[in-house]
């Protein structure tokens, strides 16, 4: 009786590590994994708007790309700086994406550069003088505007 009483314990305390390693492993195929980082001299051309922002650059050779776009601000500040040459740092990264069903490869810009003005120090003092109401409401026009489907 007791070895019953101890193996239909120990089967509990299997099961529930099954159970809390799965809810784990859910969370964890959510977590982005950084692949590579990576910087590119590109003009940015237009945003093409569907379930996310995508910025379409232009790099100095005249081959296109498309990326993501990520931190704060970032997007902002390329549309200001639309169509000149910038220094854009971007990760190359697993994602979840729900509306991709799964996890997806994609490249993602993290910042921009344009001189000696990069995009998070600009933002700063974007966010120093305006509420963010504010700076949607400045900026958001001139990224629909960019935007190669209209907006």
């Amino acid at each position: 009786m007791k070895t019953l009483k101890c193996a239909v314990v120990l089967a509990s305390v299997v099961c529930m590590s099954s159970v809390y390693a799965q809810a784990t492993k859910k969370v964890d195929d959510k977590k982005d994994i950084v692949k590579a980082t990576k910087t590119i001299t590109a003009k940015l051309m237009s945003f093409e708007v569907g379930d996310y922002v995508h910025a379409i650059l232009k790099d100095a050779k005249g081959k296109e790309h498309s990326m993501w776009i990520d931190g704060e601000g970032v997007d902002y500040f390329l549309a200001i700086h639309a169509k000149k040459m910038l220094t854009i740092k971007y990760q190359t990264v697993s994602t979840y994406i729900p509306e991709a069903g799964g996890r997806e490869t994609i490249d993602r810009i993290i910042s921009a550069k344009f001189g000696k003005l990069d995009s998070a120090t600009w933002w700063k003092a974007e966010r120093k003088k305006s509420s963010v109401e504010a700076l949607t409401k400045k900026y958001d026009p001139l990224m629909q505007k960019l935007s190669a489907n209209g907006g």
